[in-house]
């Protein structure tokens, strides 16, 4: 709620007449102290019956509910709460709380303020609640319901970080603490954990497994006797119940710590009851029932290939896709023809000799031109001054990545394992077919679909698989025609072999390609100062010619000239001048003093 925010309430007049208005958040404020105070002293009974009939309980739960962030940490918000909190001290307030449907979770809603003293106030309320006749159950649906309030991952979750994290004050603290162990001891002890032993330990293990016990003993240094008291009560009847639940099987103790002993304690609890040959049935079920199913293995093979072939599709449909796209766009790539025909000129022009004149080369051999190396700088290579070459006579080389754009892709495809994938495809249709025709020369239960609903299946997996087999046997041939142009042999290639090798090429082909354009801007730069150095020191020298003999000397004689103006200027000699004039002006005519004064003021001001 903000601070401006009108709401409906009820307040009274000295002379005790109730009327109806609209406040602000500041009177609500007041009227809650007023309302705290007169439920406080009980003997007013009528002002309690009347604040009943006028709604001033759902004003107040409007309040709780629509409070904003910075009242719900405020002082309004713990006067509000202890307002509800004198209200159930009288019967009929209590029970008008309490018939309320809401009430109680809109209370609970209260624990998520940082505010000490209205987190105690609400935890009094609710445990208190708990000992009320049909409290208890309401107090656990709050905690339910605050628990998707607060978006905790338990139940209780709040309370115990509550109960473990520090707040620096220590009497703030303590009482906290208390309260909230007062709230679980009441939570255990009342409702139904007053006669049933199962409620108390399965409630109580909702707060152990969220870390209880370690923050019980970090509570025993605050060396409160209070705190003290609501541990050792929490502990006693712990101990009392777990003594209890082992002599219920005849065990001197049950160690809750152990799955095993816990799984021989349910089997022996579930022994002595009525329910256990129905749990014998029940695994009897699971285990014979599939063994009724006529070919119940190769049914699940069947439905767990349905279920998976279209997955495979899609993942197999994409790789045969790319290496017959990158195979056909190797085969006729003019571009990536002529670079390999400017690549063997210079390799035959290097080459002289017996290793020269060669008609082509190895496509694998394309990745040695980046170790071919200059020897005046090391960091260029063959490749580099190919790009040279290619950009001054030859430029729509550049352009070679357009002409196979699918090379990426189709090096990442592993053929054996694209092979297996199409084999399960094969196999799995045609074991399909054998199981579809098995069970149609039999006598099938009403409710059998298998052979309907895998029927359908079958036809359209089918033809989407003789789709993608004519896919493989084109995508065979193009690979095949592809490497054996280039002058591998298909039998002892794979795909991520020879386009890995293309896929490398272009990459570093990129690469080389930015870093002329790197170089070429350095020459431009180192060229560009080059020439502004030779033109400033041409300039200096023939400005140096044309200067007199008497300026050079002057020059010279100018050096050091700053280093003797701060010696003079530390020795005072650079003032010798001024006072030697103000010493002749002083034996000048009366008559000119004051202009005089004038001058001698000046010169004191730039000195």
């Amino acid at each position: 709620m903000t601070a401006m925010m009108a709401m409906t309430t009820t307040t009274t007049t000295g002379d005790g007449y109730l009327y109806k208005h609209t406040c602000s958040q500041v009177q609500v404020q007041s009227m809650v102290c007023i309302l705290t105070k007169k439920i406080a002293f009980l003997e007013r009974f009528l002002f309690v019956t009347r604040f009943i009939e006028l709604d001033g309980l759902q004003c107040l739960l409007r309040f709780l509910e629509n409070l904003d962030f910075e009242t719900c940490q405020g002082a309004i918000h713990t006067s509000v709460i202890g307002c509800i909190k004198a209200l159930m001290n009288n019967s009929q307030g209590r029970a008008h709380v309490l018939a309320h449907p809401n009430s109680i979770n809109i209370i609970a809603q209260s624990l998520s303020t940082d505010n000490i003293k209205t987190k105690i106030a609400v935890l009094e309320i609710l445990g208190a609640v708990c000992l009320v006749p049909g409290g208890h159950k309401k107090v656990l649906d709050a905690m339910l319901y605050y628990q998707k309030y607060a978006c905790e991952r338990t139940r209780f979750q709040t309370l115990i970080n509550d109960l473990d994290r520090s707040t620096g004050v220590y009497r703030e603290e303590v009482h906290l603490k208390t309260a909230i162990m007062s709230f679980i001891n009441a939570a255990l002890k009342y409702g139904p954990g007053q006669d049933h032993l199962e409620f108390r330990i399965h409630l109580r293990y909702e707060f152990l497994m969220l870390g209880l016990q370690p923050v019980l003993e970090k509570l025993r240094s605050h060396e409160n006797v209070t705190l003290d008291r609501h541990i050792d009560f929490f502990e006693m009847v712990r101990n009392e119940d777990e003594k209890e639940l082992a002599k219920r099987f005849d065990q001197d103790h049950i160690d809750t710590r152990s799955a095993t002993a816990m799984f021989d304690i349910l089997k022996k609890k579930l022994g002595f009851t009525l329910a256990y040959p129905h749990f014998l049935s029940i695994l009897h079920h699971l285990l014979m029932l599939p063994c009724k199913i006529p070919h119940y293995e190769q049914r699940l093979k069947a439905l767990h290939y349905k279920k998976k072939f279209t997955e495979r599709m899609v993942d197999a449909r994409p790789k045969v896709e790319a290496v017959l796209q990158a195979s056909k766009e190797m085969i006729k790539s003019p571009r990536l023809r002529k670079f390999l025909e400017l690549v063997l000129a210079y390799g035959n022009y290097m080459n002289p000799g017996q290793r020269g004149n060669a008609y082509g080369f190895k496509l694998s051999s394309l990745n040695k031109i980046i170790d071919t190396k200059s020897s005046i700088n090391r960091n260029l290579t063959l490749l580099h001054y190919l790009l040279e070459v290619i950009e001054k006579r030859f430029p729509d080389l550049l352009r070679i990545h357009e002409d196979i754009i699918d090379v990426r892709l189709a090096a990442k495809v592993h053929m054996p394992e694209l092979e297996k994938d199409i084999q399960i495809l094969k196999s799995g249709l045609r074991e399909i077919e054998k199981e579809i025709e098995f069970h149609r020369h039999r006598q099938l239960e009403p409710d059998d679909k298998f052979v309907s609903v895998m029927s359908d299946f079958i036809t359209v997996a089918a033809y989407n698989y003789s789709e993608l087999d004519d896919l493989v046997s084109e995508m065979r041939q193009k690979y095949d025609q592809a490497t054996r142009l280039f002058g591998d042999d298909p039998k002892n290639s794979q795909p991520e072999e020879f386009f890995g090798t293309v896929d490398a090429f272009l990459t570093s082909f990129a690469e080389a390609r930015q870093e002329n354009e790197k170089f070429r801007r350095q020459r431009e730069e180192e060229e560009r100062r080059a020439k502004i150095d030779a033109q400033m020191r041409a300039e200096r020298e023939r400005q140096k010619a044309t200067r007199r003999p008497s300026d050079r000397r002057n020059d010279e004689k100018g050096e050091g000239e700053f280093d003797d103006l701060i010696s003079a200027l530390r020795t005072g000699d650079v003032f010798d001048k001024d006072l030697a004039k103000m010493k002749r002006n002083r034996r000048r005519p009366s008559a000119g003093r004051a202009d005089t004064r004038e001058r001698v003021g000046t010169l004191k001001s730039v000195a």
